[in-house]
């Protein structure tokens, strides 16, 4: 089915080399092996539009072929251009023909069957592979099954995406990959390539096999750019990833507090604070050089001019720590710096588990864990292995179980999850998703994840 030696484009000899999975110099999202100097070619299906007399100058027509209904050119079903060599074709009307059997072997030169009017064709719905799955244009490929197995997903770098290895051939031996592009036309590339293989399912657009996923953070942290960095605080990401505080407005101080840029650069100052001029963070940034203009105000001893009005720049939730820096709802002004209300520790109707306050309202005996609502219940929270449950453990994978039966943890352990902005998430599920990257808690601690 796939091409023979008369269609195989320019290749270039294989090389062994290989790389056996794990991280490698770059960390890989998926496992698997890589090959060097690949051969690549390319098979595409023959079409009547190109086989209707350009290439023997026979445009005859036949109506009554064994097997299909329609006239269709004699080039495109029976010459050594056509579907009779080629095993299937795309007809004018855009239906796959296949060549079943018949037509009394080849002439001298391999230009026509022997006998057209005994060759048996049938109307499919496309071309299917040695895999017995449909090939589709620029994912299937065809490969030799003892080097790259059937039904293996497979990167081939100058291709820039995934292709699934669905078909075989007799010229495709060794390390050569053949790529089905159906009725393209017009495609480029280079003759071998480094390839990736993976038994892991891939989809033809999924990302590089080299990629590094991201980390793990945290629960007050967020993953921006592969680090994990906290929000309220990081200059360079403050808010959300990649708002640099150094550049967020004109002559910034480049301080990020409670997620907010604020401040600015000795020497300039933000006199219109709190004005339509300045009603959002950073409008015009510190724009005057010289000491804000205060009139006839006098500020006492421990007070600064904010405006028109003398604050504690310690104190005042409106100018905190500088002026016109305004504290979120709820929270105060403490040392120049706005903090939320100090957690009171609550145990009320509690036997175990966290206070709400950073402590603990007490632990439970042996054989028993604490459950959602703070009762001590029967249940140890040891996992098998290495892991445990009484600490954030990480599991991934579709096959891993994680239930009651399984582990012998409550029926209201929770699974949490951290979503791409860095929040966390908790999920009653037993079971994770392929790829899922999951922090799994007993409710004993289950305060990590608040």
């Amino acid at each position: 089915m796939w091409r023979t030696a008369l269609v195989l484009l320019v290749v270039v000899a294989a090389a062994c080399a290989g790389d056996v999975g794990g991280t490698g110099a770059t960390g890989r999202a998926v496992t698997g092996s890589s090959l060097t100097d690949v051969k690549l070619t390319h098979y595409t299906l023959v079409t009547e539009a190109e086989t209707s007399g350009q290439n023997t100058g026979d445009t005859t027509t036949l109506c009554t072929q064994p097997g299909l209904s329609g006239c269709f050119f004699r080039e495109f079903l029976c010459s050594g251009y056509g579907v009779a060599m080629q095993g299937t074709g795309v007809s004018q009307k855009g239906v796959h023909i296949k060549y079943v059997s018949g037509g009394g072997g080849w002439s001298a030169g391999y230009t026509w069957l022997n006998d057209c009017s005994s060759a048996v064709f049938a109307e499919v719905a496309g071309v299917t592979g040695a895999s017995g799955r449909m090939l589709l244009e620029e994912y299937s490929i065809a490969v030799d099954p003892g080097v790259i197995p059937l039904g293996s997903y497979v990167w081939i770098d100058t291709e820039g995406h995934w292709f699934r290895a669905d078909d075989t051939g007799g010229a495709v031996v060794g390390r050569h990959i053949d790529i089905y592009e159906g009725t393209i036309r017009g495609y480029s590339g280079a003759a071998s390539s480094r390839v990736f293989v993976t038994s892991e399912a891939r989809d033809r657009d999924d990302p590089s096999p080299y990629e590094v996923p991201p980390p793990l953070c945290p629960p007050s942290q967020t993953s921006c750019g592969g680090t994990c960095v906290d929000l309220q605080t990081n200059p360079a990401h403050c808010g959300q990833c990649e708002l640099n505080c150094a550049t967020a407005y004109p002559h910034s101080a480049n301080i990020c507090q409670q997620g907010v840029c604020i401040g600015c650069a000795p020497g300039f100052h933000n006199c219109n604070a709190g004005t339509p001029q300045d009603s959002q963070p950073g409008s015009d940034g510190c724009e005057s050089i010289k000491p804000c203009s205060t009139g006839n105000l006098q500020c006492g001893a421990g007070q600064t001019a904010c405006g028109s009005t003398c604050a504690n720049l310690q104190t005042s939730s409106s100018n905190c720590g500088i002026c016109g820096h305004q504290c979120a709802w709820g929270q105060s002004c403490k040392n120049g710096t706005c903090q939320s209300p100090t957690p009171v520790p609550n145990c009320q109707g509690k036997q175990c588990g966290p206070d709400g306050a950073g402590g603990s309202c007490g632990s439970c005996a042996s054989g028993q864990s604490c459950d959602a609502s703070g009762k001590c219940v029967a249940g140890s929270c040891a996992a098998p292995g290495t892991f445990s449950f009484c600490s954030p453990a990480v599991w991934r994978g579709p096959t891993t179980r994680i239930d009651q039966a399984a582990h012998a943890c409550p029926a209201a352990t929770t699974f949490w999850k951290q979503g791409p902005n860095g929040t966390w998430l908790g999920y009653s599920k037993k079971y994770p998703q392929a790829s899922d990257l999951f922090y799994v808690i007993c409710n004993d601690v289950v305060s990590i994840g608040q």
